[in-house]
């Protein structure tokens, strides 16, 4: 039962930022990047494919620069922590 409610809330949660993400003049955008890169290692594809396609095609290179960073920390997160114990 805990589990279907932390997967609705999940799945309340990503689409908001999703579209905050979607509005460049939002400045909202700023912080759902690190929620959504917090988000990635959740089993949510849209979150990866949003994250991958702003990391490549976003205007903004200040954009494009947290997107980096924020996956670059969770890379060496996983690689120091390795991958079974990050919480999910």
């Amino acid at each position: 039962m805990a589990e279907a409610g932390a997967a609705l809330a999940k799945d309340r949660a990503v689409e908001p930022l999703l579209q905050a993400l979607e509005e460049p003049a939002n400045t909202a955008a700023r912080p759902a990047v690190n929620v959504l890169v917090s988000l990635t290692r959740v089993e949510d594809d849209r979150i990866a494919a949003a994250l991958t396609d702003h990391l490549v095609n976003d205007p903004q290179v200040a954009m494009r620069s947290r997107i980096a960073l924020g996956m670059h920390c969770m890379h060496v997160r996983a690689e120091a922590t390795g991958p079974d114990e990050i919480p999910r």
